[in-house]
């Protein structure tokens, strides 16, 4: 019966070192803003936008994925872990082949605890006049 105590004390006193070690050091990423409006935008013709952020966290933010909600939007972005107080960018590229509005999201993954972090563009497609 001792040793069954000693054994879940000691695993006990390891889950909780684990645990304190854990909520140490995180990366944590904060944008400038959420959310773009292009406005007007003429078909056929791409338009790009870069959302910019910072690592407001205590260890290095990996960007595993950006994903765009669909096949007309594109993103590029910091690749290199970015470190503490510095800053990187997605770049979103929307191009659009039918008039009307849109609103686009595009999901940020990463090694933040609020991980994905979801981004907005929206605006309206206009034909333009030739």
């Amino acid at each position: 019966m001792k040793r069954f105590l000693l054994i879940n004390l000691f695993l006990l006193i390891a889950l909780f070192a684990m645990a304190q070690a854990d909520t140490g050091s995180q990366a944590e990423i904060l944008f400038e803003k959420y959310k773009h409006n292009f406005r007007k935008i003429d078909a056929d013709k791409p338009v790009v936008y870069r959302f910019r952020f910072k690592n407001v966290g205590s260890s290095p933010l990996l960007i595993s994925k950006v994903k765009p909600s669909c096949g007309c939007t594109a993103a590029n972005w910091t690749k290199q872990p970015i470190l503490p107080d510095k800053k990187g960018y997605i770049e979103v590229i929307f191009d659009a082949k039918k008039a009307g509005k849109f609103f686009k999201t595009i999901q940020v993954f990463s090694n933040d605890e609020s991980s994905p972090v979801e981004l907005i563009i929206k605006g309206k497609v206009v034909w333009s006049k030739k």
